[in-house]
């Protein structure tokens, strides 16, 4: 179809009824480009001179767009949903029919980005659908679109590890991925250390490292448990770097969290270990709980660490050792790094029958933290989250917290959350889990966005394919990621199913612009 004029309305909406100024403006028609006769750009008093040499510039620009601009459906409008940080929703308008296109939003920011993503897209053959749809192909092609914003692409695939002449029972799970930003030598930040849980040979945890920002990993080492005679370090790790100084452990030093059981599962332990070379070597530091079934003091499980701003170390975990609780969420903390604080009760709630478990703490660029874990017990073990401003305090500790939902639909099981500083001044909260609680995924298991610190949530497909049929399939089982200290890469990292394997480990790199 061939557009003759387009009336382009860029609005900078403002909370207050803010007076507007209006400019019209008028080119010469070009030949080659869209008939730019007349258009009109609305400013609110308040604009900034970025955006408005960013709104000059696509103007100009327009006037280069080729006239045929192609859909589907040329009769039916197509919408790009724009998803602000406040839950509320803003859209693009192509409407081919009339040849209005109108670019709305609360934010600067998400206006350029939505300016220059319309100038990317708008003489390609398809327009990018509401965020979450796919721009175009299958998995590992498509493109997502947030508002506060950017544009989201899955560039790259690494295997980390797939053992060689191993069979479909070997089980590799509870992925775990850190880059390195605080090491005293600058030459080695960047450096991405990866571990997970292997059961393959003595069952000692491996250390993967990358050179080349994921493209390719060599494995290090294999962590042993040197407190506890007989004991196999494989499960359940968790890696971690210290980003200020604990008592002598100074900035930069890389802890290792991990479940170490013997062959008999009738003894194990919550041990960390510590590498002040950045994962070459190891040391185990510390025993934080376990035991023995004999004494009754065996079943705790998944660690995770966060540092405080005044150098306080909190290891939280998962705690099945109370009598009166199947299992409960409990935390220790140290400011030395040699002496620990009890257990504290962190999540233990009225029904001692639930269990939840598996606690991934995350912190937000306002300061709040946010806590994220299963309830198994629960219809289809859901995942929840609390919300403090003290990482010692989540709220009243018999109540089972708030469950982030989608439309309905909620996630199950295993979960990660983290903050990504990316885009608007509030950034995105990401949360996943192993499976759906309630509603259905086309790739196994949504990954569940919010842009307003939690308060509500949306979804996208996760970035590879999987079905679950029962807990013997551990694909999508408790995933790592983290964003890039540039802003420009998600690391993904997972236990995909490849061909009938189920042991390997795959790094998926996204691209954000």
């Amino acid at each position: 179809m061939i557009l003759s004029s387009v009336s382009v309305l860029i609005s900078c909406k403002s909370e207050s009824n803010t007076p507007r100024q209006t400019t019209n403006v008028t080119e010469e028609i070009k030949e080659t480009g869209i008939d730019m006769t007349e258009y009109k750009v609305i400013y609110p008093d308040d604009a900034n001179s970025f955006l408005k040499k960013a709104v000059s510039a696509f103007c100009e620009k327009l006037g280069n767009i080729p006239k045929t601009i192609r859909s589907e459906d040329p009769s039916k409008e197509i919408k790009l949903t724009l998803i602000k940080g406040d839950g509320k929703k803003h859209s693009w308008t192509v409407d081919i029919g009339n040849g209005d296109i109108e670019i709305s939003g609360t934010d600067n920011e998400a206006l350029i980005v939505g300016m220059k993503q319309f100038l990317k897209r708008c003489d390609r053959t398809k327009f990018l659908g509401e965020a979450g749809n796919y721009f175009d192909g299958e998995f590992g092609n498509e493109v997502r679109v947030f508002e506060n914003l950017s544009v989201w692409t899955l560039t790259g695939e690494t295997v980390i590890d797939k053992p060689e002449g191993t069979v479909s029972s070997v089980t590799m799970k509870y992925p775990t991925i850190i880059e390195l930003c605080h090491q005293p030598n600058e030459a080695n930040n960047g450096i991405l250390l990866a571990s997970g849980e292997r059961w393959l040979g003595d069952y000692n945890c491996p250390i993967y490292k990358s050179v080349d920002k994921g493209e390719s990993f060599e494995t290090l080492t294999f962590v042993k448990d040197t407190l506890h005679r007989g004991t196999r370090s494989a499960f359940a790790p968790c890696l971690f770097e210290l980003p200020r100084a604990v008592g002598d452990m100074p900035a930069g030093t890389i802890i290792l969290g991990s479940n170490c059981i013997n062959s008999g599962w009738d003894a194990g332990y919550i041990v960390l270990f510590r590498s002040f070379d950045c994962g070459e070597t190891w040391e185990a530091f510390k025993t934080i709980a376990g035991g023995t079934k004999s004494n009754g003091t065996f079943g705790v499980w998944e660690p995770n660490f966060v540092v405080t701003d005044d150098g306080v170390l909190i290891c939280y975990y998962s705690d099945e050792t109370d009598p009166k609780h199947s299992q409960k969420l409990v935390y220790r903390c140290t400011s030395d790094g040699k002496n620990w604080d009890p257990p504290v009760d962190m999540v233990s709630l009225s029904n001692g029958g639930l269990r939840p478990g598996m606690p991934v703490v995350t912190r937000m660029n306002d300061g709040t933290y946010v806590l994220a874990y299963e309830i198994v017990g629960l219809a289809g073990n859901p995942v929840y989250c609390r919300y403090s401003d003290d990482p010692l305090n989540f709220g009243k500790v018999t109540e089972n917290g708030k469950q982030p939902k989608v439309n309905g639909a909620t996630l199950a099981a295993t979960p990660w959350i983290s903050f990504l500083n990316v885009g608007g001044s509030e950034g995105m909260l990401m949360l996943t889990g192993w499976r759906m609680a309630s509603g259905t995924s086309k790739t196994g298991s949504d990954i569940f966005i919010s842009m307003d610190r939690g308060e509500s949530w949306t979804s996208i497909p996760n970035f590879y394919s999987y079905k679950w049929g029962s807990d013997d399939d551990t694909w999508g089982y408790s995933v790592s990621f983290l964003l890039s200290s540039d802003g420009e890469t998600l690391y993904y990292m997972a236990n995909p199913k490849i061909g009938n394997l189920k042991n390997t480990y795959v790094l998926y790199k996204i691209t954000i612009e």
